[in-house]
């Protein structure tokens, strides 16, 4: 498993045109699911690395004005805005972007349920 870790952050520094500081910040504040799902998409490339994720983010204080549009900057497609949650619509490519603004705290693949 540690083997393939390399390769894996590699692909996605390659795809994503990340920095080292965007790199660390995805790897501690996405979580496993969003990771995994990300670096399974750009690896796939084609047409699935162009739809986004249903991402749910935790962010340090309120989320005012500036913060909002420093997220949609980063390539966040906002939702649901409640205090300090969010819900977005993220690209794989730009996940780290957001993860690396100093004020998000956390970030989850969102569990999209059916209808029954």
């Amino acid at each position: 498993m540690k083997r393939l870790y390399w390769p894996v952050l590699l692909a996605i520094a390659l795809g994503t045109g990340c920095t080292d500081a965007e790199r660390n910040a995805f790897q501690s504040k996405c979580d496993a699911p969003l990771r995994t799902r990300v670096e399974s998409v750009l690896q796939a490339g084609g047409a699935a690395a162009t739809e986004r994720l249903d991402v749910l983010g935790k962010v340090s204080g309120l989320l005012d004005a500036e913060r909002r549009k420093m997220l949609e900057s980063a390539g966040a497609e906002l939702g649901t805005v409640n205090d300090a949650l969010f819900t977005a619509r993220i690209r794989p490519a730009d996940v780290a972007h957001v993860a690396a603004l100093d004020f998000v705290v956390s970030l989850q693949l969102a569990q999209v349920r059916e209808a029954q």
